[in-house]
């Protein structure tokens, strides 16, 4: 039984809709797609974006961001062994970063479906500053990737492989795994990207043993 209360948010009554709800397991999203237009399920949260187009065309499927903030990522360093366990390095992943390039990679080109934002704390919301984001918001290719291997080599760098988890599984993951590799490589270091599921990954990332030694 709900709370009298209106709901607000993650507190308040909760007030049932509908009767039953089924959660469905597809893998596949070509399979939950025809899944959709075919009627056999009525609601899919992520959709795949490669497949989004192909859903717009149905005069029958509505497609619409229902979240006002959307879903912040980001690339998560691992700061207990090096590279990373320095500050230089860490910045110098971040001068690697092009924003919008991950954008497109991991939500495709659309725009109506992500924003460049340059705040940590979100855009639009009280807590948006973009002070210290002046590598976020650096559109210079040149400078950047100039900027960024300045900022390894100081760092001490000394070339030895460094691991990239790609969830496969995860196709916007998967996307920006493959961009950060590329952007590591741009800027001097040698990576060894790991394929990956998503369950073993975040097994994986909790290990605090070295990158060579399963952590």
């Amino acid at each position: 039984m709900p709370r009298s209360e209106p709901p607000s948010f993650g507190a308040g009554g909760k007030v049932v809709k509908v009767d039953r709800v089924e959660w469905i397991i597809m893998p596949d999203a070509a399979t939950t797609a025809a899944a959709l237009q075919l009627g056999e399920i009525d609601y899919w949260e992520t959709p795949a974006v490669d497949l989004v187009p192909v859903l717009k065309r149905n005069p029958n499927v509505v497609v619409v961001s229902t979240d006002p903030w959307g879903l912040q990522t980001m690339i998560r360093p691992n700061h207990i062994h090096p590279p990373f366990n320095h500050p230089k390095a860490r910045q110098a992943l971040l001068w690697a970063v092009d924003q919008e390039e991950y954008l497109r990679a991991a939500a495709g080109s659309d725009p109506a479906f992500w924003k460049v934002c340059p705040a940590a704390f979100v855009c639009g919301t009280p807590f948006e500053s973009d002070v210290g984001a002046e590598a976020v918001k650096e559109k210079d290719p040149a400078k950047r990737i100039a900027t960024a291997k300045r900022l390894l080599e100081e760092s001490g760098y000394k070339g030895d492989p460094i691991v990239v988890l790609d969830p496969t599984d995860f196709p916007m993951f998967h996307a920006a795994a493959l961009l950060t590799a590329e952007n590591l490589r741009k800027i001097g270091a040698k990576v060894d990207v790991q394929a990956i599921d998503w369950a073993t990954m975040l097994q994986r990332r909790t290990k605090k043993d070295a990158p060579n030694a399963g952590g």
